[in-house]
């Protein structure tokens, strides 16, 4: 992932955690949450330690949990809700 000065129009950081593409993001003032074909959730500190900043642009947590691409995150102050395509069983009748 890539961040851009939307003044200048450069490219500030580049951001590397995912073994794939990444399909989507969100972001607020302390975090950016990022889903990706790799079935993982990252959550980013945009922050750092306070005072310091040290760890800023960290990954802070890895979400594991899917089996197939993440397509489309979302989250507030309490839950980071994610979705995916899932794989179905051949066998199984829907």
């Amino acid at each position: 992932m890539r961040v851009w000065d939307t003044k200048t129009g450069q490219c500030t950081r580049i951001l590397s955690g995912h073994s794939a593409s990444v399909l989507c993001l969100q972001y607020d003032s302390k975090i950016l949450v990022s889903g990706s074909s790799d079935c993982r959730v990252l959550v980013w500190d945009l922050v750092g330690a306070e005072g310091t900043g040290a760890g800023k642009w960290d990954i802070k947590w890895s979400l594991l949990g899917h089996t197939m691409g993440v397509l489309d995150l979302c989250f507030d102050d309490d839950y980071i809700v994610s979705c995916s395509k899932v794989r179905l069983d051949s066998t199984r009748s829907l």
